[in-house]
């Protein structure tokens, strides 16, 4: 599984189709903490916003670069679509947890803003958006999307109507509970929030299996 999950991310890194909304992440990190921007959650705001699409683009490229006959070949080294789609789910992560260090330890060492507690809600929250983002790109990226240009639509869509879902997306929650400074007073709904967004990859996963199978 690990020669699998390095196969993946070395496909992906190659293909540098990450440059572009990791670059637009860089920037607004600069952007954003080129000055001291205050308390530390409300600035959280925009950077796991960011994660959402930066992360949906990472696993449609994670599952989408591969040509058909190279898919054919790839599932049947690793042993079937199972085994390849959690080495593509798990690069996804590896990608998402190096993004939201990035997201916190960049304001921590610039200007020592976040408290223990703040970093750890605010760990949660970036997480919580970047799973939601995750569940986005599989469901948006092949075998059951199989077009680029649809795939973007969908991907957008989906990508709205997670940061714009005020009371019933996760992301909007956490957002909400950082925008508000009031995440660490509400641990219990950051957590639940998190948990959902978990249950939505697996989802995803499940549906990838279920509904690609055939095409794959």
């Amino acid at each position: 599984m690990t020669a699998l999950v390095r196969y993946v991310l070395a496909h992906v890194g190659l293909s540098q189709r990450y440059l572009p909304p990791t670059f637009v992440l860089l920037v607004a990190l600069a952007i954003l903490y080129s000055d001291d921007p205050g308390p530390a959650m409300p600035a959280y705001v925009l950077t796991a916003g960011l994660l959402v699409p930066v992360t949906a683009w990472f696993a449609i490229n994670a599952r989408g670069l591969e040509t058909p006959e190279q898919r054919g070949v790839t599932l049947v080294a690793a042993g079937g679509p199972l085994r390849v789609l959690v080495a593509e789910i798990t690069a996804c992560l590896l990608y998402l947890v190096a993004n939201v260090a990035l997201c916190l330890l960049w304001p921590q060492l610039a200007h020592g803003a976040a408290s223990a507690a703040e970093l750890g809600a605010g760990a949660v929250a970036h997480l919580t958006c970047g799973l939601v983002g995750i569940a986005i790109g599989l469901v948006c990226g092949r075998p059951l999307v199989s077009k680029v240009g649809t795939a973007s639509l969908v991907g957008c869509g989906l990508v709205l109507a997670a940061l714009l879902g005020s009371g019933v997306s996760p992301v909007a929650i956490s957002l909400r509970l950082l925008g508000t400074n009031s995440a660490t007073h509400e641990a219990a709904t950051l957590v639940g929030v998190a948990v959902v967004a978990v249950a939505m990859v697996a989802a995803a996963a499940g549906a990838v299996l279920v509904l690609g199978r055939r095409r794959d």
